[in-house]
């Protein structure tokens, strides 16, 4: 059965294979073979004599061994090495010759590149506007719906865009309208539907990086031929020019050129001169400024439409935009005042009032939805003097607004939110407890090994892991403040009776747990078995202790979102020193598993460890390095593989590498390894909590008459 942290990591993921062997990613085949024979000792089937046990342990050791094969064989930890586990199932080849890491990387970005340009190539992009004018003026009277339409015009746009090739882009759109009309019959008025339409049909070529083309043709019932070049003057200033001419049946000729560059302060200009045709001559010039958090723009026309516009919007906040747009012509003037709201990255909405003579008000309605435009243009009267109608128009919609969010929107939104989170937790519910199970029987697999070497290392006042948690550890934190506070000092220190002044650990007899009933004792999700309890000592929660996956899916509540691994990691203890190999995630070590997947925040690893009689704490991140002691001679690549040269006697740590603040950085250790940042424990009340978790997981187990021993801090 497959492991669910492979699953979690599979396809082109490169670190969950060393991770299982705990090695870094530059380990020399002899460190991964080492490794790989430590873990086959605890994990082999064979070496287990109870069923349950021997069924845990292969599912365990094939993992052990999946990843070694890979890692063993230079070709496929090659191929492993660039395109993960996906490419070793997919049966990449990289060619006769074996080549470089970064030869293979680079084919594999190629590869991806070009995928991605098809997948742009192939897409087609469809946009679309849609737009309703009412006329509501008359129910606002009180004269109701006999006296005219209701509906002045309903216009509909459509367009498709696709590219063809590398510099094609082939387009067609079309337009209908329709609109009410009257006319006189012998019989009276007459209301009739006029309507009309076209088709235009385009083709974009772009020369060069800095000309292009555009060629259209529109073919209803007024029919025009256009041509548009468009080429970038100058690239340092961003000055671009155009030349835009056309010809129809009805127009005739017409041309328009334009200019437009970038100015100082972030502004941006252009003008455009019409020369033709005849009745549409005329100049125009805009000016436009953007800031982080508003746009302004002004525009100023002179030839046959005499007109100055200015625009402003403005970033509230909350995805709140509030726009502001005055005109100013001979073909009349109106203020418009509205506000733009975005509910998602595709959908935005917005309402906004104009006022203007000879229009009178107007209340705007739009909603955009991934390219498709909506819009309701709705009259509220001709009368732009009537005073009632214009406050109403522009204070009524802010107020339905705030009334709708609070009332509607947001009740509506918490209610999906928590619908969907209890979804995604009933889901999450069975996968984390199923990888909680896993994590804790392979923890109970070498939970006998760790508790030996616990009380070897205490003989020598050793690397002694107190207490270790995988996952969020600012809640692993609030657990153990309400630990301290619920117990006090003297429930606490009354957990670890067994502290003595030598720095010993072991039982009252001083042999070491039967392996075999140490493992019959462990269950589904922890390092304590049920029933083992020392006197006073603090209990976690029961996913964290040892309550089975069955047991407690019957509440349906998730596990904390931390995990103790305090045997895991003794277990990966040699020699008095502890290495966890940068680069990988910590969260594929045998014993471990992310115990909130759920959850986005970063996990990290909190280790509290006895060295030389003295306590200390330390965080390290997801994928950093951890060297336990501090300046542990040279860092050797296979993490716990126990480097040549290194034992009890032989790794230094001197008092100047902590600091009794936790942001010091420890200065660099001999040998060039990367300290761990560590604090020393002085808080008695905490000491004597991490020697009652360490007596109660490590030394105690299942053997609830057994006692034992804790460092002490000097």
């Amino acid at each position: 059965m497959a492991s669910s942290f492979l699953d979690e990591h599979d396809g082109q993921d490169t670190t969950a294979y060393y991770a299982i062997l705990n090695v870094s990613k530059d380990a020399t085949p002899d460190e991964i073979t080492k490794s790989y024979r430590r873990l086959a000792q605890v994990f082999h089937p064979d070496k287990h004599i109870n069923e349950e046990n021997r069924k845990h342990a292969q599912e365990s050791f094939s993992k052990v061994q999946e990843a070694y094969e890979v890692l063993s064989d230079s070709y496929k930890r090659e191929v492993y090495d660039v395109y993960g586990k996906q490419g070793l199932a997919a049966g990449l080849e990289v060619g006769d010759h074996l080549k470089s890491r970064e030869e293979i990387r680079k084919e594999w970005e190629e590869f991806k590149a070009k995928l991605e340009r098809q997948k742009q190539e192939q897409a087609v992009v469809q946009r679309g506007s849609y737009q309703c004018r009412v006329d509501a003026s008359r129910l606002l009277r009180g004269e109701g719906l006999g006296k005219g339409p209701l509906f002045r015009s309903v216009v509909a746009q459509s367009a498709l865009e696709a590219v063809v090739g590398e510099r094609n882009v082939m387009s067609v759109s079309g337009q209908a309208a329709v609109r009410p009309a009257y006319r006189k019959t012998p019989q009276g008025v007459e209301e009739v539907t006029l309507g009309g339409g076209n088709v235009v049909f385009g083709y974009k070529r772009i020369i060069s990086d800095d000309d292009s083309l555009d060629l259209s043709a529109q073919v209803g019932l007024a029919s025009l031929l256009s041509l548009t070049t468009t080429r970038r003057l100058h690239r340092g200033c961003q000055r671009d020019g155009w030349l835009h001419t056309s010809w129809g049946p009805q127009s005739g000729w017409g041309m328009q050129v334009g200019c437009s560059q970038a100015l100082f302060h972030g502004m941006q200009g252009s003008v455009a001169a019409v020369l033709g045709p005849s009745g549409a001559t005329g100049v125009s010039t805009t000016l436009s400024k953007r800031g982080t958090k508003y746009s302004v723009q002004g525009k100023l026309e002179v030839g046959a439409v005499h007109s100055i516009q200015l625009r402003a919007n403005y970033a509230a906040g909350g995805s709140v935009t509030l726009r502001a747009i005055g005109r100013l012509g001979t073909t009349g003037i109106d203020l418009e005042l509205g506000a733009a709201k975005r509910w998602s990255p595709q959908i935005t909405s917005y309402v906004g009032t104009a006022v203007g003579y000879p229009t009178g008000v107007v209340l705007k309605l739009r909603v955009v939805r991934a390219g498709q435009a909506f819009e309701c243009p709705v009259l509220l009267t001709s009368d732009y003097t009537d005073w009632r109608i214009i406050a109403g128009a522009y204070v009524l919609p802010p107020l339905l607004y705030v009334a709708g969010m609070r009332l509607v929107v947001r009740p509506l939104a918490n209610w999906a939110r928590n619908r969907k989170e209890a979804a995604q937790r009933a889901q999450a519910f069975e996968t984390t407890h199923q990888a909680l199970a896993k994590a804790a029987a392979e923890r109970a697999l070498i939970a006998a090994v760790a508790r030996r070497k616990a009380v070897s290392e205490s003989r020598d006042k050793g690397l002694i892991i107190l207490e270790a948690c995988y996952g969020v550890v600012d809640e692993y934190r609030s657990w153990q403040a309400q630990q301290l506070k619920h117990k006090g000092p003297q429930g606490v220190s009354a957990g670890s009776a067994g502290a003595s002044t030598n720095g010993s650990v072991g039982s009252s007899s001083g042999a070491a747990p039967n392996g075999t009933a140490a493992e019959n004792g462990r269950q589904a999700n922890g390092d304590a078995a049920p029933g083992a309890s020392t006197s006073g000592a603090p209990q976690a929660p029961s996913q964290q202790d040892g309550a089975s996956s069955t047991s407690s899916s019957s509440s349906q509540e998730l596990p904390p979102p931390w995990l103790r691994v305090t045997s895991a990691l003794q277990y990966l203890v040699t020699d008095s020193r502890l290495v966890l190999a940068r680069g990988v995630p910590k969260s594929g070590l045998m014993g471990f598993t992310d115990p909130a997947p759920h959850m986005s925040c970063d996990k990290a690893l909190y280790v509290a460890f006895s060295y030389k009689g003295h306590v200390y704490e330390a965080v390290v991140g997801e994928k950093d390095e951890l060297v336990l002691p501090p300046g542990a001679g040279n860092h050797a690549a296979g993490g716990s593989t126990g480097a040549a040269g290194g034992g009890a006697g032989s790794t230094q740590f001197d008092e100047d590498d902590v600091s009794a603040s936790s942001s010091l950085p420890p200065r660099t250790p001999r040998g060039g390894a990367r300290p761990t940042p560590v604090v020393p424990v002085a808080d008695a009340e905490l000491l004597a909590l991490l020697h009652a978790l360490h007596q109660q997981h490590v030394i105690q187990g299942d053997q609830p008459t057994q006692q034992a021993a804790q460092p002490q801090q000097a």
